[in-house]
């Protein structure tokens, strides 16, 4: 079996310099260079806006051991299944320009004009998902959309230590309403990290994002869930989570948010939990303003033998109103962690 690529690029850029178009053009010629890129023309403006989509609808796709990615001017994922074990899952959306092949080790600085990422459930409200086992997943867009939807990485048991897997989404916007972003380990292996990297903003809503490390058999920490943008809202029954349960000894994962300028939370919680012998995950949001407003919790605690996590905000201006908290506490043997706030302006 070998790699599957989807792809409306007008051309592939074989090694530095040569290009093969999709469509002929004169004295072209096959290289027997290696693809280095998907390269994408300037539409003229009377274009529609479909030119170029790759659309994934009512679908299953399966891949093993090798890498699955669509590349075009847009993705739309509706009502589809997209699953990967020991590979990787890579899309990436861009109007112009170029994008190396080896899309996992790209930036979004790189794409000169980037399009959109949309996943979303049908009219039957019947979720899309994109899952990998042991493998990852890397996304790349201006505008990025999880609506009804699932991204899944999971660490299987296994009796060895393998490298642990980075999952990462990285637009210039990212919208994630009513989804479910989640890694797992059950074994030796650390847990897929999960990075969500915004240049602008990030907001998230109705949402459960976590990361877990469960079961007898899992000594393998939990993976970090990583967020940035300019501005960061999570609001609207959002539940940001690690945890270490069910008997493993692996150590929940941590939480780290940073923002350029703002970070605010309604009716939304962040919560690492232990209830064994593994430590709980520590929490740290940094952020030029931070507001915590109608119920938006960071909470860490202990069940088990294991430490509670440790919570730090550093910002400017630190605010929590109308009932929302920062605590961390034992109900176990575990002690609780500490609490560092850190700010010019602290409004409690």
């Amino acid at each position: 079996r070998g790699a599957f690529h989807a792809s409306t690029a007008d051309y592939l850029r074989m090694g530095e310099t040569e290009r093969f178009y999709g469509m002929p053009r004169e004295n072209e010629v096959l290289s027997v260079a290696s693809p280095s890129a998907f390269g994408f023309l300037e539409l003229p403006k009377e274009a529609g806006e479909d030119i170029g989509e790759i659309v994934f609808e009512g679908c299953n796709i399966e891949s093993s051991g090798h890498t699955l990615g669509a590349v075009g001017r847009n993705i739309r994922i509706t009502d589809a299944n997209m699953t990967n074990s020991n590979g990787m899952v890579n899309l990436a959306a861009l109007s112009s320009g170029e994008i190396g092949t080896d899309i996992a080790n790209s930036e979004l600085s790189d794409l000169t004009d980037p399009g959109n990422v949309i996943i979303t459930a049908d009219q039957e409200e019947t979720y899309s998902n994109i899952y990998v086992r042991q493998g990852s997943i890397h996304i790349r867009a201006g505008k990025f959309v999880a609506d009804q939807s699932g991204i899944l990485a999971d660490s299987p048991f296994t009796t060895e230590r393998l490298p642990p897997s980075r999952s990462d989404i990285q637009a210039e916007t990212v919208e994630i309403r009513n989804s479910r972003l989640s890694t797992d380990t059950f074994g030796k292996t650390r847990g897929t990290s999960l990075n969500i990297l915004a240049s602008e903003s990030l907001d998230i809503s109705d949402s459960n994002i976590r990361s877990g490390t469960i079961g007898s058999t899992a000594s393998g920490n939990a993976g970090t869930l990583y967020l940035s943008g300019r501005d960061v809202v999570i609001r609207d029954n959002t539940l940001i989570q690690t945890e270490s349960k069910d008997g493993a000894s692996g150590q929940a994962g941590n939480v780290i948010i940073n923002a350029a300028e703002s970070v605010t939370m309604s009716h939304a919680a962040i919560d690492t939990y232990t209830t064994g012998a593994g430590k709980a995950g520590n929490v740290e949001i940094t952020a030029n303003r931070v507001s915590m407003e109608e119920d938006g919790s960071v909470h860490a605690h202990t069940q088990g033998t294991g430490e509670a996590g440790e919570i730090r905000i550093f910002a400017d201006t630190l605010s929590l109103s109308a009932d929302a908290s920062v605590d961390t506490e034992t109900l176990g043997q575990g002690n609780a962690g500490n609490i560092y706030l850190e700010g010019n302006i602290l409004m409690l």
